[in-house]
């Protein structure tokens, strides 16, 4: 029996059989972040088939140094086309240690600091939960992509805003719900919506045919 992963295609009714491509690295459908935000930029030529060989890094900019940047940082230094270029803390001494620790080049002695970086593309945001929005809106003010660390915000209000402000400015806002990502989780989501329908007739096809719709979770006492 077939396998089947899916990536949607232009035609609503049809996805494409996803598999893993070993030149990029990773699954269609699970698009890394610096795809997501448009960042692939290449020194080769568009129309080169080796366009996506020679991506620009993803440059990310640390707000806070407690244990979940600290997290954060070291997984970051697995994945290829990412880099932090800088970090920002409430005291440059904190952030000179987190920077020495952590092989960062560029340290901020306030979070303000770090969002005027020019050397920066998108902001981590680990600073402390009730603190998270009105840091969210100073890095999307200064034309920072975010990345929010859960709770995203203490209130759904806030949350809003912070997605509406990303959308004015045309950037990207997301919180670091990092299990929505997995591509167990994103396979489990394909097949919750759609069927794979194995027809010669449509090589390199699966057409969808919707099972059980949303899913809710509702809860009772």
């Amino acid at each position: 029996k077939q396998t089947c992963n899916y990536i949607m295609s232009s035609t609503p009714s049809k996805v494409m059989i996803d598999e893993y491509d070993a030149k990029l690295g990773y699954h269609r459908s699970v698009l890394p972040l610096d795809i997501r935000l448009g960042i692939t930029t290449t020194t080769s030529s568009p129309s080169s088939s080796s366009s996506l060989e020679q991506p620009l890094l993803l440059r990310w900019g640390l707000l806070a140094t407690g244990k979940v940047a600290h997290d954060f940082a070291q997984a970051l230094k697995f994945l290829p086309h990412h880099t932090i270029t800088a970090v920002g803390s409430r005291t440059i001494e904190r952030a000179e240690w987190f920077a020495q620790r952590h092989d960062i080049p560029t340290a901020h002695g306030t979070y303000e600091e770090l969002g005027s970086d020019p050397n920066v593309d998108i902001v981590y945001i680990a600073s402390l939960h009730p603190d998270h929005k009105d840091h969210a809106v100073m890095a999307l003010n200064s034309g920072k992509h975010v990345l929010v660390e859960k709770p995203m915000t203490m209130r759904a209000e806030d949350a809003q805003l912070l997605y509406d402000l990303g959308m004015e400015k045309q950037l990207f806002v997301g919180e670091g719900m990092w299990t929505r990502f997995f591509p167990a989780v994103e396979w489990t989501r394909s097949r919750i919506g759609g069927g794979c329908n194995d027809d010669d007739d449509n090589e390199g096809e699966a057409v969808v045919e919707p099972k059980i719709g949303n899913v809710r979770v509702s809860y009772s006492s």
